[in-house]
């Protein structure tokens, strides 16, 4: 089995793979292995080769500070599309600073777009206040939240742009938000 890993870590195509797809392979190659005791000589064989343990061979990426200055300050909003292949989508809407769930959409796909927006309203009109941002990702579903966060401030502050009350950006570039500024 050492000597499989090995092998599949000197072919110098398998920096990045996890133990999940060195199972696989192994499993293929007819070598059998218990998942725990793989991960550990994983693990091993890969501090003796000198190879970067984290995930698509990165190497201790800093990812920044996230820094949110109070509760309702930005409200997150995303989906788990782990049931979109059954016709179940789940968005919520979450607090950036306490990570408090908001407000939360499981639904058919075919109504997302305005089911998430319902979920924004129906939790601003119930909160009595609107947050300071919104921040989403780029999906089909996000830009009628923007539009109407948008609307809603501009009866406050005329002068507000998209760009001071929404920001877009993935999930797991989070901490890249820049609070201040443009």
């Amino acid at each position: 089995m050492r000597e499989a890993i090995r092998n599949h870590l000197a072919s110098g195509r398998s920096e990045s793979h996890g133990r999940k797809y060195t199972y696989t392979m192994l499993w293929k190659q007819g070598v059998s292995v218990a998942r725990n005791r793989l991960g550990d000589i994983l693990r091993e064989e890969k501090s003796i080769a000198g190879l970067s343990q984290s995930k698509f061979g990165e190497k201790n990426i800093p990812r920044g500070e996230y820094w949110v200055p109070g509760p309702n300050y930005i409200w997150s909003v995303d989906g788990h599309m782990k049931l979109e292949l059954f016709g179940i989508e789940i968005y919520a809407g979450v607090d950036a600073y306490s990570r408090y769930v908001i407000w939360i959409y499981v639904g058919v796909s075919a109504r997302t777009a305005v089911s998430v927006l319902r979920g924004y309203l129906d939790t601003v009109e119930s909160c009595g206040f609107l947050p300071l941002m919104i921040r989403s990702d780029r999906g089909s579903e996000t830009p009628m939240v923007a539009e109407y966060h948008l609307f809603l401030w501009k009866t406050l502050y005329p002068e507000v742009t998209l760009r001071d009350g929404y920001r877009y950006g993935t999930s797991v570039r989070i901490s890249a938000l820049n609070l201040g500024g443009t």
